[in-house]
């Protein structure tokens, strides 16, 4: 049985579910156990029924009962059983993209068990960066605002990626919750060199690359958030308050269709009260493909240096 991380956990696992191999010292964390088997359509419980982006695959989930939720996505199936610490996983026979699983159990599976289960928990449509001080910074904004960009020439400057797409924050805490470091980009693997693997999705019509983890995992507190908006004037960077900040982050958040009774409330409270905790700032920049920084990342590292 070898270990894999996703989040504070540790899985046991007789077959690669597409994670990082850890060790339990390198990554301590609770530690569960994988099971590769079939998972039934329970008949009640539905909480979340979307149809994805590329109007194909429906992310259906369940929450039967305390401490059991279930994933349907394509055909991907995960049962999360947290009082059991035991994860099944169901996928079609052919699945040998173990590097989409691990990004499915990383950015839909663990993010909605952890809010629907951990009161205070959000999940952001953003990407995460450590700063060399130890800190955590997440860059919200709208599809192709440039988030992943951002993320990635960050990362050749010396800063650790933590998350791209969803990052999971425990606003009880104010930390942020590092995650296997991916980043989709439309970018081939000739631009990205420091990738350790790279793979064109067509259902993304972008590139997944993969990068090794740097730092020791632990949570990082959450310094700020950058809301990137291009556009003019160019080159900004404001800081934002009140009912604005909090309209920005909320945009960005992932929604649950249909949670449990309070479950909105909770999530739309721990929401605001991280805007007035954490600094909110605005980014406007020009876009410009052929900079060797991008004007988002000069503004970036203006505030944080």
């Amino acid at each position: 049985m070898n270990r894999y991380g996703l989040y504070d956990l540790v899985l046991r696992s007789d077959r690669d579910p597409g994670l990082p191999e850890v060790d339990a010292g390198e990554r301590p964390g609770e530690e569960w156990e994988v099971v590769w088997e079939a998972v039934d359509e329970p008949h009640r419980g539905l909480v979340h029924d979307v149809m994805d982006f590329d109007g194909i695959r429906r992310l259906r989930v369940w929450w039967p009962s305390e401490g059991e939720i279930i994933l349907f996505y394509g055909d991907r199936r995960v049962r999360w059983l947290s009082g059991e610490r035991l994860l099944e996983i169901e996928v079609d026979p052919d699945e040998t993209d173990r590097l989409l699983l691990g990004v499915f159990l990383e950015r839909v599976v663990a993010p909605i068990a952890m809010m629907l289960e951990r009161p205070g928990f959000v999940a952001l449509h953003a990407s995460a960066m450590g700063d060399p001080d130890g800190g955590a910074w997440a860059i919200l904004g709208h599809s192709g605002a440039g988030k992943s960009t951002a993320a990635l020439h960050l990362l050749r400057q010396g800063w650790e990626l933590l998350a791209d797409d969803l990052v999971l924050v425990d606003t009880t805490t104010g930390e942020m919750l590092p995650v296997a470091p991916t980043i989709r980009l439309f970018d081939g693997p000739e631009v990205v060199k420091e990738a350790l693997e790279s793979r064109y999705v067509e259902a993304y019509r972008k590139y997944l690359h993969r990068f090794s983890w740097r730092g020791p995992w632990r949570r990082r507190p959450l310094k700020g958030l950058f809301y990137l908006e291009p556009g003019d004037p160019p080159n900004r960077c404001e800081e934002i308050e009140g009912w604005e900040a909090a309209r920005r982050v909320l945009e960005q958040a992932f929604e649950i269709t249909d949670g449990p009774e309070g479950f909105r409330a909770r999530r739309f409270s721990a929401l605001c009260g991280l805007t007035r905790e954490v600094p909110v700032r605005v980014v406007r920049y020009e876009k410009d493909r052929d900079a060797e920084v991008p004007g988002q990342v000069e503004a970036i590292l203006r505030v944080t240096s």
